[in-house]
């Protein structure tokens, strides 16, 4: 399928959405109509190959990144006109249930890049969408305005750790008092896993049905290395998901608590 084998995409805008944090968007017939949560391989050519979930879907589908290493560093430098390398879409996204009347959306730091293409079809359904939004501090936020243009600003809840902006606290801590306050349908969360394993609990208690986006160490993005394996049951986040619905993160013992290394190792989230 054309979707796996990699092809070069040229550059239409880059910009720096935060600290750190950066969009790269490009025109892709194959990617425009991706399900919200899927994910491409990136090819910085000649440097590194690495997975990123879409955060723009549409003519322009694009990623939004934290620089974190040689390879995101690369893809941050890269100019308008100049051409990088994308296989995909991949893995499976988040599902929407046109029945949901109201559901909570819960994003951490940059996991919240994959869920606002799910918040504009949440949208486009009529489903009435909160959203909580946490990072550390103000200079993490990004896409503020496109978030207040979807939701309005009396459904989205900012949350910084230090208090330099919005609510002081954590994602997780606002999605509880959301919980006990409102009859959601649906949980949708990514983000740092320690937070999703928080809303995971907090799903569970309250019996709300939820899906999660993970995060996992992935070498080829199709589901040949196993690196990104979950056990006990052999799922692999990039072929069976990125994202997980509730019932199955239930029988997922690593969930919350481990992941493997580049060696194959498990070490602690």
């Amino acid at each position: 399928m054309d979707n796996l084998i990699y092809r070069t995409v040229k550059v239409a805008e880059i910009r720096r959405e935060a600290r750190s944090l950066y969009t790269v968007k490009f025109k892709d017939p194959l990617t425009a109509n991706a399900t919200p949560g899927q994910f491409v391989m990136v090819n910085v050519i000649g440097v590194d190959e690495f997975p990123m979930s879409l955060s723009y879907i549409g003519e322009f589908s694009g990623v939004t990144f934290k620089v974190v290493g040689e390879g995101t560093q690369a893809l941050s430098e890269v100019k308008v006109g100049e051409y990088i390398g994308i296989k995909g879409p991949l893995g499976h996204g988040f599902q929407i249930n046109p029945s949901d009347h109201l559901v909570l959306v819960v994003g951490g730091g940059v996991g919240l890049a994959p869920l606002v293409p799910l918040i504009e079809q949440l949208i486009e359904n009529g489903i009435e969408t909160k959203v909580v939004f946490g990072v550390h501090s103000s200079e993490d936020i990004f896409f503020r305005d496109r978030l207040s243009a979807l939701v309005g600003n009396d459904n989205l809840i900012i949350t910084t750790e230090d208090g330099s902006y919005g609510v002081k606290g954590t994602a997780p801590e606002i999605a509880r008092k959301l919980v006990r306050e409102n009859r959601f349908s649906r949980i949708y969360a990514c983000g740092p896993e320690k937070m999703l394993y928080k809303v995971f609990k907090i799903a569970v208690r309250y019996s709300i049905k939820a899906q999660f986006s993970l995060e996992r160490y992935m070498k080829c993005g199709v589901g040949l290395c196993g690196s990104c394996c979950l056990d006990p049951l052999g799922l692999l986040v990039c072929k069976d998901g990125p994202v997980f619905d509730i019932e199955t993160l239930k029988k997922v013992s690593d969930f919350g608590k481990f992941k493997r290394d580049p060696s194959g190792m498990k070490i602690k989230v």
